[in-house]
């Protein structure tokens, strides 16, 4: 679908282009200049205050809007006349600031970049590599800039990164995986993302509404991926799986709301202390066999004695599907931000895969745009053709 987008872009843009010219023409629909000036200032208004709470934003950017207002002036109070060079200077240098600084910051970025992952970049093709553990490394210490290439590079390469979450990744993480980093020091849940499947002989039921961190008053400070911000008070609740987490408890914090309890999994809320820590599945066994990875997804086989919950430690996201021995089960958040299910005992076949159905809606969406641009262009030029224009 990638390789359609850009005809997409192009069809927005005309569709775009049209309508603002519909509108030069036919004006704003209301009965006074004043109401019209007044519509025009509130939505510009609104544009500024939505680009001001921006964390970050070009100054450039701001100008866009202004010059647009100022047009938009122009043309409610009939000032439509012609513009002097200097206006067409400031015009265009305006609308041009913008893109130029977006794409010198992007070269930039990329000129520091490039240097450092070039010799990683020079591979051959290769399919996605897969392990059981993740490569352990140093907690990492280094400038957000040297992060941002060391992901780049596990991308490039198509490995597991060191740890499950790096502070300042240059994407957008699941909301629970930013919430572990922001909340929870590494120290504490870096024993359990060691690890890519872990088997817990019993589960703590978490209702879905149970709040984790209350902010002291008067305080607006925002929470760093290094660990719990000060300004933010720890439930007892968060501070009990930290501790779990710390320690390697053998119990997995399940988050679902009551009402979807199922009977095997309220048995292993209330099934008695083994004592030890969970299985940390280290390696392909008996018990635990990877048998398809690939970037969207993966199958294993499991065999156990008895009813297990799993927890793969990776990002939940609603968009995920899971499927045991070709049905679909529920898939739940556990231990604050990764996927769960509970696996009964004997031999059966697990499936992983990302299928959101809204993306799928898009994507189905955008090849009927697609299609219909063309075959209306098409049909355009047949009746041009017809009538005998050049």
């Amino acid at each position: 679908m990638h390789f359609f987008n850009p005809f997409l872009l192009t069809a927005f843009i005309l569709l775009a282009a049209e309508q603002f010219r519909v509108l030069l023409h036919e004006g704003l629909d209301l009965p006074r200049r004043s109401w019209q000036a007044a519509y025009a200032f509130v939505v510009h208004s609104l544009v500024l205050f939505f680009l001001f709470r921006q964390e970050v934003i070009h100054t450039t950017t701001l100008f866009v809007p202004v010059l647009s207002l100022v047009f938009w002036g122009r043309q409610i109070f009939g000032k439509r006349g012609e513009v002097s060079p200097l206006g067409w200077v400031l015009l265009v240098g305006g609308l041009l600031l913008q893109p130029m600084e977006v794409i010198g910051q992007y070269q930039l970025n990329a000129d520091s970049a490039w240097p450092l992952i070039r010799e990683h970049a020079r591979i051959p093709a290769r399919k996605p590599a897969f392990s059981f553990i993740r490569p352990l490394r140093p907690l990492f210490t280094g400038t957000p800039e040297e992060e941002h290439v060391l992901t780049a590079i596990y991308r490039i390469r198509l490995e597991d990164s060191p740890g499950f979450f790096m502070r300042r990744q240059n994407a957008f993480p699941c909301v629970w995986s930013y919430f572990l980093a922001t909340h929870i020091p590494e120290a504490d849940f870096r024993p359990l993302t060691t690890y890519k499947f872990i088997l817990y002989d019993r589960v703590r039921i978490v209702e879905e509404a149970s709040p984790f961190v209350t902010r002291s008053p008067g305080d607006t400070s925002v929470a760093e991926p290094s660990g719990m911000n000060p300004g933010l008070e720890m439930s007892s609740l968060l501070a009990e799986m930290r501790e779990a987490f710390s320690r390697k408890q053998d119990v997995a914090f399940v988050h679902v709301p009551l009402k979807y309890i199922s009977p095997p999994l309220h048995a292993l809320a209330v099934r008695g202390e083994r004592g030890g820590p969970p299985l940390f599945v280290e390696a392909a066994s008996p018990q635990v066999r990877l048998k398809k990875y690939s970037v969207n997804g993966l199958t294993l086989e499991t065999d156990l004695p008895q009813d297990k919950f799993l927890v793969y430690t990776d990002s939940y996201s609603p968009g995920w599907r899971v499927t045991l021995d070709g049905r679909p089960v529920p898939l739940y958040r556990a231990n604050l931000a990764f996927k769960g299910l509970l696996v009964p005992s004997g031999r059966h076949k697990i499936r992983f895969f990302f299928d959101p159905p809204l993306v799928s809606v898009v994507f189905f969406l955008q090849e009927m745009i697609v299609v219909g641009v063309f075959i209306a262009g098409v049909a355009a030029f047949s009746r041009r053709k017809g009538n005998g224009a050049v």
